[in-house]
């Protein structure tokens, strides 16, 4: 009975995967600036890009006809992004991606971040093309490390650090 149930509930799990990305964010007081990297699975971002472009057999790891996986992720990621610090929406700039085996490391920053109490975010990342989608944020400030959850019901969230 015990091996039965553990065929079952894996065979559920190899259908319905885990969707999930992580982003850290990390304070640099001398530059100050807001540094993130969010990591998303490959084969997720570019199902969704693939979607979004209506392009079946695109590879944004070897993208053709002029495209480049940089501009695919850019395009596809950034709109997607909103951070507030104190309350204040800020300019966010694209810094890079880099693939990591299954995964996509995305790079990005806040520039210009002189004091830094609270920071919301609103994390969009393939929220509207799965149900289950989990957008985790982990934020260090201060040897402080907390952290915000976001899915398609609640996409932005908050975090204060000071008052």
């Amino acid at each position: 009975m015990g091996l039965k149930l553990f065929l079952v509930v894996m065979g559920w799990w190899l259908i319905h995967p885990i969707h999930v990305s992580v982003t850290d964010v990390e304070y640099d007081e001398d530059r100050k600036a807001l540094e993130f990297t969010s990591r998303i699975f490959l084969d997720d971002i570019e199902l969704h890009i693939r979607y979004n472009r209506n392009q079946p057999y695109l590879d944004i790891t070897a993208p053709k006809n002029e495209l480049t996986s940089d501009q695919l992720v850019k395009d596809y990621v950034m709109p997607l992004l909103e951070v507030q610090v104190n309350g204040k929406t800020k300019e966010i700039d694209y810094v890079g991606h880099e693939i990591d085996g299954d995964a996509v490391n995305v790079y990005y920053q806040v520039l210009n971040v002189r004091k830094f109490r609270s920071i919301t975010m609103k994390n969009n990342i393939l929220l509207d093309f799965y149900t289950d989608q989990v957008n985790m944020v982990h934020v260090k400030f201060e040897g402080e490390l907390r952290s915000m959850r976001m899915t398609p019901d609640e996409p932005v969230s908050t975090l204060k650090f000071m008052e």
